[in-house]
């Protein structure tokens, strides 16, 4: 298991008007996803898919359970993308 977190920053439109999202979120992943992401330098864009889960029964924080992490090249229309800030592995 290796717990994350990742930081996200993009444009969008909302109302008619861009918004700049910029933020970190708590991440986990298994397996040989964790394998893989252990591997992969710190900085490195990514794109990630997977779901939100609270961080244990009742609790109202969220973590992104990583279930699929593909490294992209940098672009700046890309607002999918995601980009590892520190990794802790655990068993």
């Amino acid at each position: 298991m290796l717990e994350l977190m990742l930081a996200h920053e993009s444009e969008v439109m909302e109302g008619g008007r861009a918004r700049r999202v910029d933020m970190t979120v708590s991440a986990l992943a298994i397996g040989d996803l964790a394998r893989s992401l252990e591997r992969t330098a710190l900085g490195k864009r990514m794109q990630i898919q997977g779901f939100l889960a609270a961080t244990r029964k009742g609790s109202s924080r969220l973590r992104l359970h990583i279930q699929q992490a593909v490294t992209v090249a940098h672009s700046a229309t890309d607002p999918a993308a995601a980009t590892p800030v520190s990794g802790n592995e655990t068993d």
